[in-house]
């Protein structure tokens, strides 16, 4: 049986939180299509520098009564494996690869909104597509 494991550092990227580990997916219609956006937005961590293990997926579960998407372990995972490093260039709001933001958060939601409206060609797209 898989061993939950406590997070000790993660950089979370989307707004899905990876607070709760779970031990499987559920495999319903509902989850194929945020299988494939957790898919694209893997690849897009990827390609810019991130690591997301093998082992961390997406899916529903639930918890309190209410049905709850977040972070499942698709198999046993070890205590203090990394499970997902994102770039700091890959964190909406951040400057100069650093955790540095701007003082004006209002230029942050200004950045967000724009990439919203400009869709699929977005930089951001695979993360956004996360976004409820």
């Amino acid at each position: 049986m898989a061993k939950m494991v406590k997070l000790k550092r993660i950089v979370l990227l989307w707004n899905v939180s990876i607070s709760t580990l779970a031990l499987h997916c559920f495999a319903d219609q509902e989850n194929n299509g945020i299988n494939e956006d957790f898919n694209r937005l893997v690849d897009w961590i990827r390609a810019g520098g991130g690591r997301v293990d093998e082992r961390l997926g997406i899916g529903f579960h639930m918890h309190n009564g209410e049905n709850i998407r977040g972070g499942v372990a698709l198999e046993d995972i070890e205590e203090g494996s990394e499970l997902l490093f994102c770039p700091w260039e890959l964190v909406m709001g951040t400057t100069g690869g650093t955790y540095v933001v701007p003082d004006d958060h209002c230029a942050i939601l200004e950045e967000y909104a724009q990439e919203v409206r400009v869709g699929d060609a977005s930089f951001w797209f695979p993360y956004l597509a996360m976004d409820d």
